[in-house]
């Protein structure tokens, strides 16, 4: 088909008015070739691809559609006939779309389209540039109780400091951090802790000798003008995420690939040991070609063997499980799932699901096996241990064994299911799969999201899961699998099921791009595995030739950690790497590739990608990559094995099989890094020590490009802890401003322990009741117990702190010591 150049003329109508909620803005779609159908959709539309239809025009050949917007910033795409995604190639503005192309930006409202030339210190104020607004869960944020988060827009370059001037709060007056620039607008935050629900405030802008009150109704020149906000109940309805998933470390498990505790479950096909070379070839693959048939691999990991070594993660410190898909399916990986009702046989008693009959989407006649019944047991052997768990929810898509779909293959139109999924043609049987996969036959879906049989049945299957009743342990929440393919309608509704089921479920999306449009409103997901925060550690602590420079990713880092409403950001779900990705050792290796492509052997671009052993150069790396992702607000995750040095290109060659201390392996280089392992160990102990670390607010300190340098600081309570980190090759000296003494809680001498709730509430923080990070008062979590004096203290007000090549550490003004009676 030939190419065809799609041209985008965006025209608004602009009110001069500052506070006009609507503007409208007209979309124009040009082409030399008549389309079926157009439509224009995006983030403002939930990148529904049929939400708005655009109208054609024959006399002028063109596709238009009027519709009214807030002012902001949106990013949105063209849906030609029905599948084919555009981007407007006329227009510069776009921003990566997290699957290898762009989405285009449109900025409504007078103050996006107006250009700042601003100069801090020249007496002006741009009132225009000014915005605030209490509907905005970003700018005004009620995040725990008694404590919101402020937000005040200013245009760029163009005021020296904000205030917040407040009744209701235990002070009157609050200066605001000038927290991160956009280029077009300065964004000023600040913390405030109120006394009653009942509040009014305005804002105070300052440039040199002028002065600014900005209210409800704009800006004024003096304070008695300026109508204030007002808040009868700030925190009526505020959003709400689990309060446990701010406190926790991630550990995410693909089972296949985990631990083989029992061979006789094991899969009957494709099996291979724990001990294989994983690029040995078997004679199938040697005769079929290895990238072919290696995804029919399996290891035999089950729940047993995932049972077994719950004292080794206990050990590690790790406090909540991420489980790939653990639901009846025949790939080791389980994301073609042929029963939602069941937990995959092959991982405790195989064969126990042919004892079952006459099971359907009815949930009347639905039992649990002895395998379901392990998982259940093997959750309540995981809280008792102070470990959550959440598994993967694949509700876009099954596979093909799954008994609707054998049903509507077999049955075609007179199926009981035959709307269940997305059905081209009957004669020759057609249908969707995900991403063009046969063996992932979509889910039929309306205006609605998941037609109603396939929402009720993933509703039933939620419950099942969560509330499976009796002295039976349901899980903690869910991963969601491609949930941007489902329309967010569908979520919305899913979520009412999940928090009814259980008020401190987690939800977790897999959003690989901006997710405000999904966690800003508190409708659908609790938080997003955290992509964007990944791709900032590789570009700046990996990248070499494209690597961005400090400040550049100062500001980024601090325009991410206030995106989102903070008790979101608390419990994002904080990655380097997943089972979708290369490992991050291995992204050490391989430089200015960009984050997520170009990382797998068997594609003509990955051919040239370096699958070698890491370097102790490598994981020195490594470790300063861990020290800031355990730093930055949001739960850090780690994929299996990263831990101990495992390394990889992207699937399948991230998705080998654990290494274990008493697997005698074919290849000598899979050997356990007990230096990364015991790092590990000790900066989750650090994390699960000092509640400073889980819910501190983050405030940027300094970025400096000619040192490479860059220092943040949290603050919770009387705790504080700054995070100081040398990008460099060479050594470095800072110094902060600060009074008091510091412990270099990653170098001084310590002692790991574990330690129960009791101990934890008596002689740790004094601010904290253990509550986050403890399920009950049964179990331990390993903490750092330090008997040693302060390694820094102050002088003249300073604290001086010398910083080695490529290295992080951790200043905290405090230091506790367990055991003590």
């Amino acid at each position: 088909m030939k190419k065809l150049l799609w041209v985008l003329i965006v025209t608004a109508v602009l009110n001069s008015l500052i506070f006009a909620k609507k503007e409208d803005v007209t979309f124009e779609y040009k082409s030399p070739v008549k389309a079926d159908a157009v439509y224009v959709t995006g983030d403002f539309a939930d990148w529904n691809s049929t939400a708005h239809k655009m109208t054609y025009f024959e006399a002028e050949d063109i596709y238009r559609q009027t519709m009214k917007f807030d002012e902001g910033k949106y990013l949105y795409k063209f849906v030609v006939n029905g599948n084919d995604w555009k981007s407007d190639p006329e227009n510069p503005d776009k921003i990566d779309d997290g699957h290898g192309g762009f989405n285009s930006v449109l900025l409504v409202g007078d103050a996006y389209k107006v250009t700042f030339n601003e100069k801090t210190g020249d007496g002006k104020i741009r009132e225009d540039g000014l915005f605030f607004d209490m509907d905005d869960a970003v700018r005004f944020n009620p995040y725990t109780d008694k404590r919101i988060r402020f937000t005040l827009r200013a245009a760029a370059h163009d005021i020296e400091k904000a205030e917040l001037l407040i009744k209701g709060a235990e002070k009157e007056k609050y200066e605001l951090t000038l927290f991160y620039s956009d280029g077009r607008f300065d964004y000023f935050v600040g913390y405030v802790n109120v006394v009653k629900n009942d509040i009014s405030f305005v804002f105070c802008a300052y440039d040199a000798d002028a002065k600014k009150y900005f209210g409800k109704t704009g800006a004024s020149a003096g304070r008695a003008d300026a109508v204030e906000f007002k808040s009868a109940d700030a925190f009526a309805d505020y959003i709400k995420t689990p309060d446990w998933a701010k406190h926790v470390v991630w550990y995410q498990i693909m089972v296949d690939r985990f631990r083989n505790g029992d061979s006789s479950n094991d899969p009957q096909f494709d099996l291979l040991p724990f001990s294989w070379d994983w690029f040995k070839q078997t004679n199938k693959e040697k005769n079929q070609g290895f990238y072919n048939v290696v995804w029919d691999r399996k290891f035999g990991g089950d729940m047993i063997g995932v049972q077994e070594k719950l004292t080794y993660l206990r050990d590690l410190g790790i406090t909540a499980l991420y489980f790939n898909p653990v639901f009846k399916a025949e790939s080791y990986q389980k994301y073609n799932t042929a029963d939602f009702r069941h937990i995959d046989d092959t991982f405790y008693q195989r064969g126990d699901l042919l004892a079952l009959k006459g099971e359907t989407d009815d949930p009347a006649t639905w039992n649990f096996t002895p395998t379901d019944k392990h998982f259940f047991n093997f959750v309540s052997r995981a809280h008792r241990g102070g470990v959550r768990v959440v598994v993967d929810g694949v509700f876009n898509h099954s596979g093909t064994e799954m008994f609707a779909f054998e049903d509507l293959r077999m049955n075609k139109q007179a199926s009981k299911y035959a709307d269940w999924y997305k059905v081209s043609a009957w004669e020759p049987f057609e249908y969707t799969g995900w991403a063009g996969f046969g063996a992932l036959p979509e889910f039929n879906q309306d205006e609605d999201g998941l037609v109603p049989p396939v929402k009720e049945f993933v509703f039933n299957i939620t419950k099942r899961w969560q509330k499976p009743g009796g002295a039976l342990t349901g899980i903690d929440g869910w991963r969601l699998d491609v949930p941007m393919c489902v329309k967010k309608s569908f979520w919305e509704d899913w979520r009412k099921v999940v928090k009814e089921c259980n008020p401190e479920a987690l939800s977790i999306g897999e959003i690989w791009t901006d997710a405000s449009d999904w966690l800003n409103n508190g409708k659908t997901f609790d938080s997003v595995m955290n992509y964007e925060f990944a791709k900032l550690l590789v570009g700046y602590f990996i990248d070499q030739n494209t690597r961005i420079s400090a400040k550049e990713f100062d500001m980024k880092i601090r325009e991410l950690a206030v995106r989102y409403p903070q008790q979101v950001v608390f419990a994002q779900y904080n990655l380097t790497n997943s089972h979708d990705t290369d490992r991050i050792a291995s992204m050490i290796k391989n430089p200015d590739r960009e984050y997520n492509t170009r990382n797998r052997l068997q594609n003509a671009d990955g051919r040239d990608y370096d699958n070698s052993r890491p370097s102790k150069k490598d994981y020195e790396k490594l470790k300063l990559i861990r020290t800031f992702q355990f730093a930055f607000p949001g739960a850090p995750a780690i994929y299996y094995g990263d831990e101990i040095g495992m390394w990889g290109a992207d699937d399948p060659n991230n998705r080998k099989p654990m290494w274990w201390d008493d697997i005698k392996y074919e290849n000598k280089t899979y050997k356990i890094n007990k230096d990364l392992k015991n790092f590990m160990k000790r900066i989750i102990a650090v994390r699960n020590t000092y509640p400073v670390m889980r819910t501190g607010v983050f405030y940027p300190v300094s970025a400096d490009d000619a040192n490479d340098v860059i220092v943040y600081r949290r603050e919770l309570g009387d705790e504080k802890a700054y995070i100081l980190v040398n990008n460099s090759s060479s050594n470095r000296t800072v110094e902060i401003n600060e009074g008091e003494e510091f412990w270099d809680v990653l170098n001084v001498k310590g002692e790991i322990k574990a330690v129960t709730k009791e101990e934890y509430v008596k002689n740790g923080a004094a601010h904290s009741d253990g509550t986050g990070i403890y399920i009950n008062g049964e179990h331990s979590v390993n903490c750092l117990s330090i008997d040693e004096k302060a390694t820094h203290k102050p002088k003249d007000g300073k604290v001086k702190i010398k910083l080695k090549p490529k290295t992080a550490v951790y200043l905290i003004n405090r230091a506790y010591k367990w055991g003590r009676r």
